[in-house]
Parts: structure tokens; C-alpha cells; sequence
């Protein structure tokens, strides 16, 4: 995918906030640890398509999903664009794990793919926290642990499977999320793009296209836009089962 010109950032609204204590990323932490990173935590908001933060940049600290959609992306030297995940506010984990851990830089760039709200913790408080907390250093460590399982299924998908299985996987993981029953079959809206699904498969729109056109002819299923219905579930999972 073409890489695009970024959109410039305003100056992001930042306002005190208390810790999200509904979000799958925070829910393993004790209400002691919450009242403890509560004093350290900020929210940010951003319009669509602005930065949150980019490759190469030094890590703020940890960023939680509170409204909206973020996308991850790596940009190659030609100025293509790699997806590595959209993160949600469903989540069980956050933005800038490695960086805290490591003390590198952001390894990805972040862009709000709608408006977005996010939570901020400062990293150099949560460094000071974890150093002195053991429980809150493992949770931050399970975090670390979701993130890598993340990474070691984008990396094998890409590197084993061919385009068809990638676009059934991709399938199979949005229908668990918003697939409905119906007498048709089971529908569900995308709430991805041909393009940004491309880009989250490491290929381009155009087969994307071909691939959900075959899988129509096959009869798995049929394809109007962001709305997918499929009619042969067990089809699907045996392309996967490879």
C-alpha cells in the first residue's frame, strides 16, 4: 500500500483522568495497583488520521484504548505500509509494551483510525513502580506476553501461509467478534476497509478483491462492500486448516 503523507497533529487535548478499571487490559490488576498508577495517567484524544506516535520516537509510556480505533503500522524504506494489528478498546492489552521493558524506542507508528481516546501512563513513573511493586511488575509482564503471542501469529501467518488462508484467518476472527446468525447465514459488518485489510495481510486491495471473489464462487460466501454473509462456515475453517 502507497505510503501516505501523515496528517499534521494539533497539539493533542490532554486532561487528568481516573484508570479505566473496565478495560481488558487492566483487569488482572488488584484495586491497590489501580489507586497506585491512577496518579500517573492522563487522557489524550486525537481526530482520524492523526499521529499518536511514530517509529523511532522515544516511548511516553503506555497507552490504553478508552474510545476509538488505532492502527499499527511499519513503514519499509519504499514507503510501503505493513498493518501489524488495529487495536481496540476490547483489547487485553496496550500500546508501547516493549519500549517499556527495553528502554528503545517505538518500534511501530500509531495512527487514529477514527476519533480516538486514549489513556497515557508515564513510563518513567511506571518504571519507578515496578521496580517497587513485584505483583505489578508481573502484571505489566503479562501485557508483554499478550503482545508477543500477537507478533509470533502475524509473523508465522505471513511467512507460511499464502493469501487465501490469510483472508479466511482474517475472516474467521471478525466473525467471532460481530458475526450474526441469521436465516441467510452468518452476517456481520467489517469494520475494516479492503484496502486496511490488505495492508493487515501484508498484500494489496486488488487481491483482496480476487480472493473474496473466488471464495463467492466457491459459495462460501458473498461480499457486498463491508458486508460479508457466509453460508459455509466449515468451508472457511478447512481453508485455515492447513
Amino acid at each position: 500500500m502507497e505510503r501516505r503523507a501523515p496528517k499534521l497533529n494539533r497539539m493533542p487535548k490532554t486532561i487528568p483522568t481516573a484508570l479505566d478499571t473496565q478495560s481488558p487490559a487492566l483487569a488482572h490488576l488488584t484495586e491497590e495497583e489501580r489507586a497506585t498508577l491512577r496518579a500517573v495517567t492522563v487522557t489524550r484524544m486525537y481526530d482520524t488520521g492523526e499521529t499518536v506516535f511514530l517509529e523511532g520516537e522515544p516511548s511516553p509510556g503506555l497507552w490504553f484504548v478508552e474510545r476509538g480505533r488505532v492502527r499499527l503500522f511499519k513503514t519499509a524504506q519504499g514507503g510501503q505500509e505493513l498493518t501489524v494489528c488495529i487495536v481496540r478498546t476490547t483489547d487485553p492489552f496496550c500500546l508501547g509494551t516493549c519500549p517499556l521493558f527495553d528502554g528503545e524506542r517505538n518500534p511501530v507508528s500509531a495512527q487514529a483510525l477514527e476519533p480516538v481516546t486514549l489513556k497515557m501512563l508515564d513510563r518513567r513513573a511506571i518504571m519507578a513502580q515496578r521496580d517497587s511493586d513485584a505483583e505489578l511488575g508481573m502484571s505489566f509482564g503479562r501485557m508483554l506476553a499478550d503482545r508477543y503471542r500477537h507478533f509470533t501469529r502475524l509473523t508465522s501467518a505471513l511467512a507460511l501461509h499464502c493469501i487465501r488462508v490469510r483472508v479466511a484467518d482474517a475472516l474467521l476472527g471478525q466473525l467471532k467478534l460481530r458475526g450474526v446468525p441469521t436465516a441467510r447465514g452468518i452476517e456481520m459488518e467489517l469494520d475494516l476497509t479492503q484496502e486496511l485489510l490488505a495492508s493487515c495481510l501484508g498484500t494489496d486491495r486488488a487481491v483482496v478483491s480476487r480472493t473474496l471473489l473466488a471464495f463467492e464462487r466457491e459459495g462460501i460466501l458473498q461480499a457486498q462492500g463491508k458486508h460479508i454473509t457466509l453460508y459455509d462456515l466449515p468451508a472457511l475453517e478447512r481453508i485455515t486448516n492447513v
